[in-house]
């Protein structure tokens, strides 16, 4: 795990390296006999003598807490060195990592905790964190007052959901009714013809020192958005 985290935040120059760490169930029961690809759990034994995996919620949270403790060891001490870093940390279903309420058990109480330090405290090391939720209401208010960018795609519209979604807006006016026209994009069969509407607030709009949302569309695939930007090759 160290070696990971120091080949992700340390890289040599002219490197960008990605790392994903994919702890779903669906996961883990994909390869039940060989633990070699998983960087995470590799050992020396042959595939032959590897177990099947035992995982549950509660291996699942003490993975993910070893994780954060690394990410935030390796920036410290990178930032002790004198070095910046400038990485992202995007966590999938935040909602469960770093819930409003109170945690059921000591290993979600501890991811809690180190997620809530890394929001407030890791932003002069140079790590972003990305938090993604289907549930903004449920997600810890800790953590969504330190955020500086909110990306708000259809789902919102109703409940506790859009009450939170009125809070953080500033109130209900013509912004959120615009929101509350969000079509849901998979009620279209055709890909192509599927429209994915975001509504922004804070520093990535330009409309931001107005207290105005921006509203933009999301390109349909991944050849779209490349047509649409020029990339540079600049190694």
């Amino acid at each position: 795990m160290d070696h990971l985290l120091y080949k992700l935040l340390a890289p040599t120059e002219g490197t960008r390296p990605l790392v994903v760490i994919d702890l779903s169930q669906e996961q883990a029961k994909q390869v039940p006999h060989d633990l070699s690809s998983l960087p995470l759990f590799g050992g020396d034994k042959s595939p032959g003598d590897q177990e099947t995996i035992l995982w549950n919620e509660t291996i699942q949270a003490l993975v993910i807490k070893r994780v954060l403790q690394g990410i935030r060891t390796e920036a410290e001490r990178t930032y002790k060195e004198g070095r910046r870093l400038n990485n992202l940390v995007p966590m999938d279903e935040a909602h469960w990592l770093a819930p409003m309420e109170k945690p059921e058990n000591q290993e979600k109480e501890a991811i809690h905790s180190l997620l809530i330090d890394a929001a407030h405290t890791t932003r002069k090391y140079g790590v972003g964190w990305m938090f993604i939720s289907q549930r903004l209401y449920s997600l810890d208010s800790g953590i969504v007052e330190q955020l500086r960018i909110f990306f708000f795609g259809f789902g919102l519209g109703m409940g506790e959901e859009f009450r939170a979604l009125i809070e953080l807006v500033g109130g209900r006016g013509k912004a959120l009714d615009l929101y509350q026209l969000f079509r849901n994009p998979h009620s279209t069969f055709e890909i192509t013809s599927r429209v994915y509407h975001f509504m922004t607030i804070g520093l990535v709009s330009p409309l931001f020192f107005a207290g105005t949302p921006l509203f933009f569309n999301a390109f349909n695939t991944a050849e779209e958005f490349l047509e649409a930007n020029v990339w540079y090759d600049t190694r």
